[in-house]
């Protein structure tokens, strides 16, 4: 009984220590003609995407789901809309995954190259 415990203690404190959260701060970029912006703070990430025609954004929480991976679950507007980021070293590459057409319509996406 005791292993247990003690086995499950210990792969708990490895996985909360190769966990790391997405550095806080500002993020800007672009995209495909329109402009990127993120706001991260802890585990909240607000969004943003503009260009002539086009405004959009959302605000949501955001996890880690891999080794320099993170993804933004934004539900603000009753769909959910899932933003993957990936930390590419010296930027991170932002795309949309599912359900993010109400937060920002047809001129524009979530999918761009980010620097802080």
């Amino acid at each position: 009984m005791f292993k247990r415990v003690f086995a499950g203690a210990c792969a708990a404190m490895l996985f909360a220590t190769g966990a790391s959260a997405m550095p806080d701060g500002s993020y800007s970029g672009e995209g495909d003609g329109f402009r990127l912006s993120a706001e991260v703070r802890g585990n909240r990430i607000e969004v943003e995407v503009s260009t002539v025609g086009c405004l959009g954004g959302g605000e949501g929480q955001l996890r880690q789901v891999g080794n320099r991976v993170w993804q933004a679950y934004l539900s603000e507007y009753g769909d959910i809309c899932v933003i993957q980021i990936n930390d590419m070293g010296n930027s991170y590459y932002m795309q949309e995954v599912q359900g993010c057409f109400a937060y920002h319509g047809a001129q524009c996406g979530f999918t761009g190259s980010l620097s802080k």
